[in-house]
């Protein structure tokens, strides 16, 4: 045969479709076998690969009642998250997702409420751990507390004294439960000395809710989370010798008048000179709770004011009138 009539005949139109169907079937493989991917099921996937995360989301409440405050809940939960890898990277670097309590229905008491995920991707499968919690609905109450800076003088050196701290905070407003508000003392702003303290402390301090006891309060809410609280330190080599005092302290039995008389006039008294300076005289507290009659008792000076360190003699006889009014 000739070559002309060779590729002018249908055999030849055949061997060429062949070829053609053959090389799209190699490109069409070999497309699919640079997307498909395994699944960790074992199931196959074309386009991704199924990935899975656990994440530590933050819970918000629902709620439309401002007369309430809703607590127990956790303010964190763990959330599975299963789904393309590209997608489940997503969710761990979005910082808007969240966990949601719906308690806008719910009145006062405790109640179990589901958890819902919010911001996740639709094509992601979302399980929260765990899927429900127990929380409980009371009264809001807001009051306002001072602010208390409390260190540990034993770390400061000897020979020297703290004077009186300040703080950027000094009056603190608390919301929350009104069973916790009743139950607040103070606003707690501690100071971390280290040993052998011998020059004036500057520090930011987180404020703390606590009761009678010092104990922490966590269920309440501050306008102020943090303070700047400063500790003057002095020297507290100075001595003065200033006059004795002797003030009622308490409540002493009905119908009783009390006075008071020592020996002791005069004491001296250690500390920093600003502290000394301001101080002309010591006034020493006489209890006279459950004091029927005329009596002899022995106080202890203690030092209560800041840049004192300590008295001299250390304790004083205070001779106690008892008269009938």
């Amino acid at each position: 045969m000739k070559l002309s009539k060779f590729f002018n005949s249908k055999t030849f139109y055949r061997i060429i479709s062949l070829i053609f169907a053959l090389m799209l079937f190699l490109y069409v493989n070999s497309m699919k076998l640079n997307t498909t991917r395994f699944a960790p099921n074992g199931d196959v996937g074309v386009g991704f690969v199924n990935k899975a995360t656990t994440l530590r989301v933050p819970v918000r409440i629902l709620t439309n009642q401002n007369g309430y405050f809703v607590t127990g809940y956790p303010s964190m939960v763990k959330v599975r998250v299963t789904g393309p890898s590209s997608l489940v990277t997503a969710a761990r670097n979005t910082h808007s997702l969240q966990v949601t309590a719906d308690c806008t229905h719910l009145g006062l008491g405790n109640h179990t409420v589901k958890l819902q995920p919010r911001g996740f991707n639709h094509d992601l499968s979302v399980q929260v751990e765990p899927s429900r919690v127990n929380l409980t609905v009371s009264r809001r109450e807001t009051a306002d507390f001072p602010v208390q800076v409390r260190f540990n003088s034993r770390k400061i050196a000897k020979g020297y004294a703290a004077g009186r701290p300040t703080a950027s905070v000094n009056v603190v407003s608390a919301t929350g439960p009104a069973k916790d508000i009743n139950r607040i003392d103070c606003i707690v702003a501690r100071v971390k000395l280290s040993k052998h303290t011998r020059e004036t402390v500057h520090q930011q301090v987180a404020l703390q809710a606590v009761d009678a006891n010092g104990q922490p309060l966590s269920d309440v809410i501050l306008s102020y989370k943090m303070a700047r609280v400063t500790v003057p330190i002095f020297s507290a080599k100075s001595t003065k010798s200033v006059n004795v005092q002797l003030v009622k302290s308490g409540k002493g039995v009905k119908g009783n008048h009390y006075s008071f008389t020592t020996d002791t006039k005069n004491v001296t008294v250690h500390g920093s000179k600003q502290a000394l300076d301001k101080l002309t005289t010591l006034k020493v507290p006489v209890a006279v709770a459950g004091i029927d009659g005329t009596m002899d008792k022995t106080i202890a000076l203690s030092p209560t004011q800041y840049g004192i360190t300590g008295i001299d003699p250390a304790t004083i006889k205070v001779h106690v009138t008892v008269t009938k009014d």
